[in-house]
């Protein structure tokens, strides 16, 4: 029989050890690296949903909702995210006859903690494609109970009503969407952006309007600076003019609508590419797609509600994007913009690309997040953020498909 000796297992034992220490080296290398890495999230949406919204809650939670269903009928379910795992689901409406659009969808929105409120269109019995309501439920208790769904107008114009806004207003909830009541009754041919207040007993005041004539199907956009709710929405000016106008609530009364940048883009017919808007006290930043001269591009301006004045647009991205871009303020000065990439001629996909930017007109590295179909079936993608985080949101367009959740650090943007 041979012996081994012991030299061979010093030198076996040593190879070992080196081994191991290189691969714990490794391991805890990449798991640092992890932290500074984005990374997809598991979550409840059932394989075929489509169309998630994102909103956060006073705790830093964030509640998601999204749309299950084909054909006739549909569900509107929602999940919240607390501390990196899901920690409760349900289902806030369900019904048939639903208008469900890529760019004009349900969603669930949080208020505050408890109260939260859900919307949803439906089809009008005359089959007309366009011709569709409003429909909303409120809870009070964070999504454990809804109440009964009503309009918020009184208007039963058979037309198109949709692309809502909602935000808290007033210490009740402020809704706007855009209605085509006038273009339905040949008053005139122009859709409005319409606005009311719902309040917390369900109660719903009388419509006003902000502004009289706007584009027709480009999604609304809202959020809360110090002074009041910023809207902002694609008008609808002489020579086809289909620019960004905002406006103001302040104590109960909006201001007149005013250009957020004057590009001068006409366009006889809906672009389908609507602007988004988020707010840090007093500091608002807006982000949009123009086409203005033949040049796609995703831009960007911030403004001061103080002065209800937005400063000179940036291009964030000029090289010929699809648009559907989302904002998310990260301090007073700096936001981080999220949009769709052009698409590669080769592969016929594009990227959810995102770009940090700031008042004095810094511009960061465009960042490629992810791969994307640029049909519309992936929708807009959504985001929010707490401290160290944005989540990005969209849908995997595919038979079936699927609702995507990505979970970005902020430090890949320092």
């Amino acid at each position: 029989m041979r012996l081994v000796s012991k030299d061979f297992f010093r030198y076996y034992s040593a190879i070992i050890a080196v081994f191991i220490l290189s691969w714990v080296i490794s391991a805890c290398q990449t798991l640092g690296q992890s932290s500074q890495q984005s990374r997809f999230i598991e979550n409840p949406a059932a394989i075929g949903a489509q169309f998630p919204y994102l909103s956060s809650l006073p705790d830093g939670s964030m509640l998601m909702s999204w749309v299950e269903g084909t054909g006739s009928h549909h569900a509107l379910k929602f999940a919240i995210y607390h501390q990196e795992r899901w920690v409760r689901s349900g289902e806030a409406m369900r019904g048939s006859a639903w208008y469900v659009n890529w760019a004009d969808y349900p969603a669930v929105v949080a208020i505050d903690d408890s109260f939260w409120i859900a919307h949803w269109r439906v089809k009008s019995r005359t089959g007309q494609l366009y011709d569709y309501d409003v429909f909303f439920s409120i809870s009070a208790d964070a999504g454990l109970t809804w109440s009964q769904p009503q309009k918020p107008y009184q208007d039963s114009t058979p037309a198109a009503h949709g692309f809502v806004s909602v935000f808290p207003a007033l210490g009740q909830v402020g809704m706007v969407w855009l209605d085509g009541r006038e273009v339905a009754k040949k008053i005139s041919d122009r859709f409005s952006l319409r606005f009311t207040l719902i309040h917390r007993d369900g109660h719903v005041d009388s419509d006003r309007v902000i502004d009289s004539n706007t584009c027709t199907c480009c999604w609304t956009t809202s959020t809360v600076a110090s002074k009041g709710p910023v809207v902002i929405w694609r008008s609808r000016r002489g020579d086809e003019i289909r620019d960004h106008h905002f406006a103001q609530l302040i104590d109960g009364i909006w201001s007149d609508p005013q250009p957020v940048s004057q590009e001068g883009w006409s366009i006889a017919g809906c672009p389908v590419n609507g602007p988004s808007v988020a707010a840090n006290g007093k500091y608002v930043v807006a982000s949009w797609f123009t086409a203005e001269g033949n040049r796609p591009r995703v831009r960007s301006a911030f403004a001061n509600d103080s002065s209800l004045q937005f400063s000179q647009a940036l291009d964030i991205d000029d090289e010929k994007p699809i648009g559907r871009t989302s904002v998310i303020a990260v301090t007073d000065e700096t936001a981080i913009v999220i949009w769709i990439t052009a698409m590669d001629k080769i592969t016929r996909r594009a990227s959810v690309a995102a770009r940090s930017v700031d008042m004095n007109g810094n511009l960061g590295q465009i960042k490629h997040l992810s791969e994307i179909n640029p049909g519309r079936d992936s929708g807009v993608p959504q985001v929010i953020k707490n401290q160290s985080s944005m989540m990005i949101s969209w849908t995997q367009a595919g038979s079936p498909s699927r609702v995507k959740l990505l979970l970005v650090p902020l430090k890949i943007f320092d």
